[in-house]
């Protein structure tokens, strides 16, 4: 089995040219709400769904997209964050809020 490669904050599961798959610091906050839409997914079906089963296939689809959305946001590639000053980007400020260079004014 394949180490999870560390990356400054975040966790590289697997790479290859054009495609990355990565998690973030806070992994187990995205386990967490993925067990929260299988949960509440589970309830919604036995408790309101019970006699309908095109009701149950429509909850199943909803809830398989939304943890295809959470899991394509959650496990992509966050981009970098620079922090310092362009070459050539002109005078800026360092904002201590947000840890970004932002523009003049």
């Amino acid at each position: 089995m394949r180490v999870p490669k560390a990356v400054g904050n975040n966790y590289i599961l697997y790479e290859r040219p054009g495609y990355l798959i990565t998690v973030g610091p806070h992994w187990s906050g995205l386990l967490f709400t993925i067990s929260l839409i299988i949960t509440s997914t589970y309830f919604f079906i036995k408790n309101v769904c019970e006699g309908s089963p095109i009701a149950t296939y429509i909850a199943i689809a909803f809830s398989i997209l939304t943890l295809s959305a959470l899991l394509a946001v959650g496990c992509s590639n966050p981009g970098f964050v620079r922090t310092s000053v362009p070459e050539g980007q002109g005078r800026r400020r360092f904002c201590e809020d947000c840890h970004l260079w932002i523009g003049p004014g």
